[in-house]
């Protein structure tokens, strides 16, 4: 594995792709006394994080991920990214790069009210104590989480999702603090651009054409006059089983550059941009040697 390694960086990081962006993206920031309460590997301590990018800045420069794919910089690149809109990026994060003199997009839903107790079946934040049930058979949560992020049934992922949060909301599971618009309205633009992570937290492949373009077009409307937004839409998980050509179309349609977890790096002229999930990882571990090769993870219409 150290060969194949030393053989992607010699060969890929060094001859072919030079003008490379990698993206990394995070999705929860906790302070330093508070560990990693996520069984999901979806968080990263604040340590962790000034870490990863006083390590990024040594090496890289830093940018904004819509200014890179709209102007590609020469040489490697590193751009950062956060879903789902987290209050705590913004709290602990937020001073990290502004003191560092850089910026990150925020990705935010905009579909759960300004309360900030977001519940979304994705959000995992109940006990696998807790069961449902669905067209009489019962799951444990997270059985019945794990189940509607892989299944290719759009029948079964809206039951599962639909009882997920009938019974979050049942238990009085508020979930974390999340972001209002009134939030997104004073965030500085030199330290947060803003984008579409969807109206609602789901997978679009589970829906038609006409949901798709129902569900981004309202989060258009509500994110569009914020002082820090950029026309990126970056999906709901975002890899090949959670997006299908017409949500591509959708995208494209409202003059939105796609967004995608994939774990490869970009390149210029590429017209869509591809994140490598970095919760809690270690930078060098993320960035040496990576293949461009994730290209086969996207839907049929970018490949």
């Amino acid at each position: 594995m150290a060969l194949r390694s030393l053989l992607k960086s010699i060969v890929f990081d060094r001859w072919l792709h030079r003008d490379r962006l990698y993206v990394l993206n995070y999705h929860h920031i906790v302070d330093d006394d508070c560990g990693n309460p996520d069984p999901n590997g979806c968080a990263t301590s604040l340590p962790e994080f000034r870490s990863a990018l006083d390590w990024l800045l040594g090496r890289f420069p830093v940018v904004g991920l819509h200014d890179w794919l709209l102007a590609p910089q020469s040489g490697p690149c590193v751009a950062i990214t956060f879903d789902d809109g987290n209050a705590d990026v913004v709290e602990l994060a937020g001073p990290v790069l502004s003191a560092a003199g850089v910026s990150a997009t925020l990705f935010l839903n905009t579909g759960y009210g300004a309360e900030k107790g977001r519940i979304c079946w994705s959000d995992y934040g109940v006990s696998n104590e807790v069961e449902i049930c669905v067209a009489g058979r019962s799951y444990r949560m997270e059985e019945a989480v794990s189940l509607a992020r892989r299944t290719s049934d759009p029948g079964l992922y809206t039951s599962l999702t639909d009882e997920i949060e009938r019974t979050l909301r049942r238990i009085g599971t508020a979930g974390r603090k999340y972001l209002s618009l009134d939030d997104a309205k004073r965030l500085d633009p030199g330290v947060f651009s803003v984008g579409l992570h969807g109206h609602l937290h789901h997978r679009y492949s589970m829906f038609g054409e006409d949901w798709q373009c129902t569900n981004s077009v309202l989060n258009l409307r509500a994110l569009q006059a914020l002082p820090s937004f950029v026309p990126l839409l970056a999906f709901p998980f975002g890899t090949s089983i959670d997006v299908d050509e017409s949500a591509v179309r959708v995208c494209r349609d409202l003059n939105l550059l796609p967004v995608f977890h994939s774990g490869g790096y970009n390149v210029p002229r590429q017209g869509f941009a591809l994140r490598i999930p970095a919760d809690g990882r270690r930078p060098d571990d993320l960035v040496v040697g990576q293949s461009p090769f994730s290209f086969r993870h996207l839907p049929r219409a970018l490949q």
